[in-house]
């Protein structure tokens, strides 16, 4: 009786291990190193989208484009997840891309600048779309520092910290 409840218990670990392996790799299988977001913030080119592509699920890269109410404005980037596999996964970012300015006399003035960033992905059920909200600080480079000393461009209009959000989408 003893050995036919061992062989009970052991078949039943085996078959449950074999299954739990096989959902493994199936979820392996959906993960995408791509995926898309549509949103509002300098990483989405102000109102407009983001392609990110991760080859590591701690780093990820990612071009955005949109429109900026002035023009059409475009950002790369980098991304640094700290903890890739929770539900809530916080994140370092950098930008770099073009950034409209209104000038005095309505003329407006592209330049190129980056921020960094803090950001957090807000996974949904299943762990196929997510939530992303991100803070900036304001774009810096060597234009922007010589447009403080223009007084027809109101640099004190940018705010101390930029907010982004966007909804993303992974491809099935």
């Amino acid at each position: 009786m003893k050995k036919e409840i061992l062989f009970v218990f052991v078949f039943i670990t085996l078959v449950s291990a074999n299954i739990n392996a096989q959902i493994s790799e199936k979820n392996k299988k959906l993960k995408s190193h791509f995926n898309l977001g549509l949103g509002y913030g300098i990483d989405y080119g102000v109102l407009g989208f983001r392609l990110s592509y991760l080859p590591v699920k701690y780093v990820g890269v990612f071009f955005g484009g949109g429109y900026d109410f002035v023009g059409v404005e475009k950002n790369t980037g980098l991304l640094l997840r700290i903890l890739p596999d929770k539900t809530i996964c916080p994140y370092l970012t950098v930008v770099s891309g073009s950034y409209s300015l209104n000038h005095s006399s309505n003329l407006q003035k592209i330049k190129f600048g980056y921020s960094a960033g803090l950001g957090v992905e807000i996974w949904m059920p299943g762990r196929r779309n997510f939530f992303s909200i991100e803070f900036f600080t304001p774009p810096h480079s060597r234009a922007w520092n010589t447009l403080t000393d223009d007084s027809d461009y109101n640099l004190k209009s940018i705010p101390p910290n930029i907010f982004s959000m966007g909804f993303h989408f992974l491809p099935r």
